[in-house]
């Protein structure tokens, strides 16, 4: 554990309550154990056999990285490596599982951790303020579990997306970028088959390349615009002088998003920082702090591209928008995901509740169901530590007790970022995510839960020293 993280929990009294955490990827196994640190009794379900979340081979791709360095994905108090080249390096997704797993046994969290647990619905009750929760485990009788006091989604990505287009007669496969496992990928090269992979983001940059680098070159990469990206070796660099006074720069061109966005991604190109793999434009909506190395970039190089949107499915291949057709055997959707969080059937006082929609209090709790909470819309930092940060809110949360929803809702309309708890913001293409990020930020300043000294403190260490501590997060005093 950090002397921060020490400091912290010396700062306030063991807390009661009882809290159920929905997702063993990273962020829910650290929310888990920063909780037990915090005494707070937490159980982990998840309705995979196995814990890693998107690292696991239930959810991860071929030729699926850590998009960052590995220090950056480091849990609280257990670096990836003690040699500091591989903490420099990208962990490919068997690897990072591996280290869920050693983190899992270290801290000796099985006991806690209910794999083969789907939980399907959450029962909520305004006269106790708490939840239960049912489960289902294969061949079992669906059981009630509970109460907690609160219950934790931790999922970023936990369902795909993919639009919904007219299919018409196209005889060939569509498949959503997580299903391109290595097998499927084995029998569309064997095929010969020529692919059109859908989508400018990061997934769909791993897609490309995926195929790419083993020689298979009839792949089409089909966009609206394309994407601006970190290079790695920049962004993780080697910590020199000269290397960190550049980093102080692009921490000036992530602030300036706050003013003008288009400002912002000039000056990240001008000082090399962020590049486009084809193309070109100042669309500072098209950067969502994805990260390609130098390798990734030489096989997007001369990749045939389409600019336009995807409007049917016909049997020669992908007819865009604006008529042209893109010929294909296999559609790849790597067009994001949804946290899944609306696959869960909620009740309020024995009646269905459905509005996922509105504004988030704190960024966190919806207003009007106030016991779920969506862990991946307050993004405190990058990684599992961010979960570190959340676990000193709940604690906070849970400490000063019951909030009347007016409160609540109107407390969420006052917030700069609008969230939602059905989808990351890194994969709402329409929206400014730098801007976003930034206001968020914001939102947690005026609310007094981050101080502009501890973000600065974040971001310095984060951009520049190449260092990942968590947020620290001030709360008021208990009453």
């Amino acid at each position: 554990m950090s002397e921060l993280n020490k400091a912290l929990l010396s700062s306030e009294c063991s807390t009661g309550g009882r809290v159920a955490i929905i997702g063993a990827g990273w962020a829910g196994l650290q929310l888990l154990q920063s909780l037990h640190e915090r005494g707070i009794e937490a159980e982990l379900y998840e309705k995979f056999d196995t814990v890693g979340g998107t690292w696991s081979p239930h959810l991860s791709y071929r030729g699926l990285h850590v998009h960052s360095a590995a220090w950056l994905g480091a849990f609280e108090g257990m670096p990836y490596s003690d040699c500091e080249k591989i903490n420099d390096s990208k962990p490919s997704a068997e690897e990072m599982l591996k280290y869920c797993k050693r983190f899992v046994d270290q801290n000796k969290l099985s006991d806690k951790i209910h794999l083969g647990h789907c939980v399907v619905e959450v029962r909520y009750s305004t006269a106790t303020h708490q939840a239960t929760i049912l489960i289902q485990e294969p061949d079992r009788i669906p059981r009630l579990v509970g109460p907690f006091d609160l219950v934790v989604y931790s999922s970023l990505s936990g369902m795909p997306d993919m639009p919904r287009i007219e299919c018409g007669h196209f005889p060939g496969v569509q498949l959503h970028s997580s299903g391109l496992k290595p097998a499927v990928l084995q029998e569309i090269v064997a095929k010969g088959q020529c692919v059109a992979v859908v989508g400018a983001g990061k997934s769909g940059a791993d897609m490309v390349s995926a195929f790419h680098c083993i020689g298979h070159k009839e792949v089409t990469w089909v966009m609206r615009k394309p994407y601006y990206y970190f290079r790695y070796e920049t962004l993780f660099h080697a910590r020199t002088l000269i290397a960190k006074l550049r980093a102080l720069l692009c921490l000036v061109g992530l602030c300036a998003f706050r003013f003008s966005r288009t400002f912002g991604i000039v000056l990240l190109w001008l000082i090399g920082y962020v590049r486009l793999p084809t193309g070109f434009h100042f669309d500072a909506t098209k950067f969502h702090f994805g990260v390609l190395d130098q390798e990734q970039f030489s096989h997007l190089q001369g990749v045939p591209t389409k600019c336009g949107e995807p409007a049917t499915l016909e049997k020669d291949g992908l007819r865009l928008k604006d008529g042209s057709l893109v010929f294909c055997d296999v559609v790849i959707w790597a067009t994001g995901y949804s946290t899944g969080i609306e696959m869960l059937k909620l009740y309020k006082n024995d009646q269905p509740f459905t509005d996922l929609d509105g504004r988030l209090f704190d960024h966190l709790l919806l207003p009007t169901f106030p016991c779920l909470m969506s862990a991946a819309t307050a993004f405190f930092h990058f990684g599992p530590k961010r979960s570190v940060s959340l676990a000193h809110y709940i604690s906070y949360h849970l400490r000063r007790g019951p909030l009347s929803e007016h409160a609540m809702l109107e407390s969420a309309s006052r917030l700069r970022c609008k969230t939602s708890c059905t989808k990351f913001f890194a994969f709402q293409s329409k929206s400014c995510l730098t801007e976003d990020w930034l206001s968020m930020y914001e939102d947690f300043f005026w609310l007094g839960y981050v101080s502009f000294s501890s973000f600065l403190r974040m971001a310095i260490e984060t951009f520049v020293l190449g260092i990942c501590n968590p947020l620290q997060l001030t709360f008021p005093k208990d009453k």
